[in-house]
């Protein structure tokens, strides 16, 4: 029954997700300065063609205007995977403190849990392997990340590594808590 429950809040909780996410870049920008011109969770084509390359899961347009230093730049595109991180942490507390929680609480935990793995392993999945090639030309959070602090490509490596173990240390945590 629990699997029932995860499967169904992981769905619920997936449009929440997004908005975690986009705001998990928003809110540093805006905190810095820097405009919000839009605001989008839904899944859609970014501008007029229907390529592969403008398909967002969801997005947040900055505003002209503002010149950001790499630094804080940064920040904004590495803050959803540190967000991703934090919220299976306290999902993993939550677990602790009130094991064993009924079906559909440890349900929505677990589902909860899955969606911010999922979310950060998917960004920092990307980052595995990578050359200065790739490093130039992907669009995703994590590589951006590299880019604007100039590490190397085979940091970054390890740096997804270990924040990939970490996210799936925490969900099987999760999971043993609840289980035993």
């Amino acid at each position: 029954m629990v699997f029932l429950w995860t499967l169904v809040a992981a769905l619920l909780l997936w449009l929440p997700q997004n908005c975690i996410h986009e705001g998990a870049h928003a809110v540093p920008a805006r905190l810095s300065g820097l405009g919000i011109d839009k605001f989008w969770p839904l899944p859609s084509f970014k501008g007029l063609a229907w390529t592969k390359e403008n398909f967002r899961f969801a997005y947040v347009d900055y505003a002209d205007g503002v010149s950001l230093t790499n630094s804080k730049w940064s920040i904004c595109h590495i803050m959803p995977v540190m967000v991703n991180i934090g919220f299976c942490t306290v999902c993993l507390v939550v677990s602790m403190l009130s094991a064993p929680l009924p079906d559909w609480g440890a349900g929505i935990l677990f589902g909860f849990a899955i969606n911010n793995a999922v979310d950060g392993i998917n960004n920092l999945r990307q980052a595995v392997g990578l050359n200065d090639r790739e490093v130039m030309t992907d669009h995703n959070d994590v590589i951006k990340w590299i880019r604007r602090t100039g590490r190397s490509p085979a940091a970054a490596t390890g740096y997804a590594i270990s924040g990939i173990l970490v996210l799936v240390i925490l969900v099987g945590a999760i999971v043993a808590v609840q289980v035993v």
